[in-house]
Formats: C-alpha cells, structure tokens, sequence
C-alpha cells in the first residue's frame, strides 16, 4: 500500500520558500472546541504546522 502511494504520487512535492542561508520559520496553531456539534455533542480539534509558509503537518478530529 505504502509503494503504490509513492509511486502514484511521485510527481508531487511540498515547496518551500525562504533562502537556504536563512534560519526555518516554524508555525503551529492548533484549536478546538467543546460539543460544539448539538447532534452529537462531540468535540473537535486540530492543528497545522507551517515551514516557511507551507504547512507539513495538519490533523483534525471529531
């Protein structure tokens, strides 16, 4: 599974800006919310982290 996601997905890639030179600007924000859902009184929550204005990592849960 894992080398059939590789192979398909070989062509695509993560850019980063920022001169090689220079420190990384690293980011994260996360937030979450109490049984924000009336329905089913679930809390949610999450996070991104951001490289040089553009994010490496991001989740979100219910």
């Amino acid at each position: 599974r894992i080398l059939k996601y590789l192979r398909n997905t070989r062509d695509m890639f993560l850019v980063y800006r920022g001169k090689p030179d220079t420190e990384l600007d690293v980011i994260g924000f996360s937030d979450a919310s109490w049984q924000c859902d009336k329905d089913d009184t679930k809390s949610q929550t999450g996070y991104v982290f951001v490289v040089n204005r553009g994010a490496v990592d991001w989740k979100s849960k219910k």
